[in-house]
């Protein structure tokens, strides 16, 4: 048999494996492949209603890519230049970022005024 899950899950195959025995663990690891594959093209054909059910809007997106922008230079900045623990550094990267959004929605004197 072709196995082509090991290459693409990695650990996971391996946790199949070891938990479901090796035909159990080829056969899961397939399906998870086929399940993921299958739901990423209907995630392509379905495009239109799911941007249209998650209100993707240019605006939303362009906030969403800049969240991720700053969530990754915050991280570079305290876990790299400040030398913190990764997982306190990413924490407290989310926690900035999302204080940072809080204020530019919440706070925006253009909104205060209307």
């Amino acid at each position: 048999m072709i196995d082509v899950a090991t290459p693409l899950l990695g650990p996971i195959q391996g946790t199949l494996v070891a938990a479901l025995g090796a035909t159990g663990g080829w056969i899961a690891g397939h399906l998870l492949l086929f399940a993921v594959l299958l739901v990423g093209v209907l995630a392509i054909r379905h495009r239109q209603a799911i941007g249209e059910g998650f209100n993707l809007t240019p605006a939303r997106l362009f906030s969403l890519a800049v969240f991720v922008v700053c969530v990754i230079l915050h991280q570079l900045l305290f876990n790299h230049y400040l030398e913190f623990p990764a997982t306190p550094s990413l924490l407290l990267s989310i926690s900035l970022t999302v204080f940072y959004n809080w204020m530019w929605y919440q706070l925006e004197p253009a909104k205060a005024q209307s």
